[in-house]
């Protein structure tokens, strides 16, 4: 009961702080992860979350039910930073040394300090890492860290074989992303939260900056297709303007004719009167 109060503990601000992220717009997240520590304050409790979610409810109760009667919330993050393999080692450790504390002193209770030390047996140096940073570069030993997202050995060896086959030059950890796409398996998993959220936001804008280009693209078109209908109807206008001007030359050359015919109407008629006006004086 009282491991479990520990732990709750542990659980509950995870899931505060997750609560307060999600208040944050992504510019917010990363400078709070960036200038304010946010990464070294928060990881823990959210690595401390998704490693007890991982596990099944065998191994939930199994934890739950160790021979301790309490112990820090900080314990549990040893726990966390242990790989599946090494955290079967570390509860083996603890059920033999709480039988051992039942025969010699009639009791199956382990103080505190055993919890950290048989840790510490299984991982006496620098532990393995739990998440990469997005653009770091990637050494043979950093492959480990999917040992605790489900891989198991073999299925490591064979995830690096293809990634040194596959890239070309130096290898970072974007490089892995297409290979464990292809497993089915979320490459945010193994970032920092930091570096995840800093992702997610690269990524809302490269789909903003592709959603702008299509735009652009389609007003491009649409720009150019006015553009022809305009030079359609400029090209109409100029060819309706050209028929008018033959039709107005035409007018005014057939107006040009009515007057000459006019003209030389009126002289005629003139002609005539002179002529009648000749003969008349002639009789």
């Amino acid at each position: 009961m009282l491991l479990k109060l520990s732990l709750d503990h542990g659980l509950d601000k995870a899931r505060a702080f997750q609560q307060e992220l999600s208040l944050l717009t992504d510019e917010e997240k990363i400078a709070f992860f960036k200038n304010c520590g946010g990464e070294k304050i928060i990881q823990p409790y959210t690595s401390l979350l998704e490693w007890w979610e991982s596990l099944t409810d065998d191994w939930q109760k199994k934890l739950l039910n160790a021979p301790f009667q309490f112990v820090k919330e900080n314990f549990w993050f040893e726990l966390s930073n242990l790989s599946f393999q090494e955290l079967r080692q570390w509860y083996q450790g603890i059920i033999q040394r709480s039988e051992k504390s039942s025969e010699n002193n009639g009791s199956r209770t382990l103080p505190p300090k055993i919890w950290k030390k048989v840790a510490s047996e299984i991982r006496p140096q620098k532990q393995v890492k739990r998440s990469l940073k997005l653009e770091q570069t990637v050494e043979e030993q950093d492959f480990n860290v999917l040992l605790n997202h489900g891989f198991t050995p073999e299925s490591l060896q064979q995830l690096k074989l293809e990634v040194f086959a596959g890239v070309n030059g130096q290898i970072v950890t974007r490089s892995l992303f297409p290979y464990l796409k292809a497993r089915n398996f979320n490459p945010l998993l193994i970032l920092s939260p930091g570096d995840r959220i800093r992702f997610e936001y690269d990524q809302k804008l490269e789909e903003k900056d592709k959603e702008g280009d299509r735009i652009r693209f389609e007003c491009d078109q649409k720009l150019e297709e006015k553009d022809k209908e305009i030079e359609e109807l400029r090209s109409q206008f100029s060819e309706l303007n050209e028929k008018l001007q033959q039709k107005d030359e035409q007018l005014e050359k057939q107006q040009k004719e009515i007057d000459q015919l006019k003209q030389e109407s009126k002289e005629f008629k003139e002609f005539m009167k002179a002529s009648k006006a000749a003969v008349a004086a002639v009789a």
